[in-house]
């Protein structure tokens, strides 16, 4: 079986062909994300593609990508919705983390804080 090794650092990985072991490098792929955005709620996603009004669906959760405009390639397809659970949960699970720590620096801070009121708003976030 192949292996795909992706490095902590890096944009490159390597994939190592497990018959023979031999083993080359694969550069990472130009993805041209310019947004993103979870859909709050079921709704209808409406864009402009190759200057014609263009509707997809999109499902509470779902998330909603937008990338740099190529209106120059063939079936380019500027708003993509992607359903994928496990980017779906990592993306809810950042959110979380960064809610918490959001939460947890307005406690610890606004008791020493002088120049704002409550809740902080002089914090990181």
């Amino acid at each position: 079986m192949n292996t795909l090794l992706i490095p902590e650092k890096g944009s490159s990985s390597i994939m190592i062909n497990g018959a023979n072991m031999d083993f080359k490098t694969v550069a990472n792929a130009s993805v041209n994300i310019d947004w993103m955005w979870i859909a709050p709620e079921d709704c209808e996603i409406r864009y402009k593609q190759n200057g014609k009004n263009a509707v997809q669906s999109a499902n509470k959760g779902d998330i909603i990508i937008k990338f740099y405009g190529k209106d120059d390639i063939e079936g380019y397809i500027p708003i993509i919705v992607v359903k994928n659970k496990d980017w779906k949960k990592n993306i809810a699970l950042v959110e979380a983390k960064h809610n918490y720590d959001a939460e947890r620096f307005i406690v610890a801070h606004q008791d020493l804080c002088t120049d704002c009121k409550s809740p902080c708003a002089c914090g990181p976030f």
